[in-house]
């Protein structure tokens, strides 16, 4: 005869123990702990990567409008390079629209004219995301040379 109802002697687990989920939770805490600083200097090499593209944009303009009126200070119709800075989408980094603000560019030409210098300036702003980072601002002047102001990175580090 068979019995009416059987009882199974082992029931079949479903689901996680409070002990497998600990360590999975310590795997990943341990994982994040190790990746997320390398994620935040990927993030600023990208900010600096970035800064120094837009001044080698404005670079350029400066060199485009020296050769239409061979001063750096004024166009060949007179408008200041200030103001006209003023208006390029290349007068911040990242350009206007694409993320919080990390970098100004500023120019600085020479006083007597027609200017026949110039330093382009990225300084970081106070409270932006690139606000503590090592490199500190960037300039390049008109023979190209690049410079670092306010770093405690070297000119090799930053400058890539």
């Amino acid at each position: 005869m068979k019995p009416l109802t059987t009882t199974p002697r082992f029931h079949k687990q479903h689901g996680l123990t409070l002990i497998e989920l600990m360590v999975a939770l310590a795997i990943v805490g341990l994982l994040s702990s190790l990746v997320y600083p390398r994620y935040q200097n990927f993030v600023s090499h990208a900010r600096r990567v970035d800064a120094q593209t837009q001044l080698l944009s404005a670079q350029q303009w400066m060199e485009r409008l020296y050769n239409e009126s061979y001063d750096y200070s004024k166009t060949a119709d007179g408008q200041e390079v200030n103001s006209l800075l003023a208006l390029q989408p290349f007068r911040s980094s990242p350009r206007a629209g694409e993320g919080l603000k990390a970098y100004d560019i500023a120019v600085t030409v020479a006083s007597p004219s027609p200017a026949q210098t110039f330093l382009l300036s990225a300084k970081r702003t106070a409270l932006g995301p690139a606000a503590a980072d090592a490199c500190g601002d960037f300039t390049l002047d008109h023979h190209g040379v690049r410079g670092l102001v306010n770093n405690t990175k070297s000119l090799a580090e930053c400058w890539k």
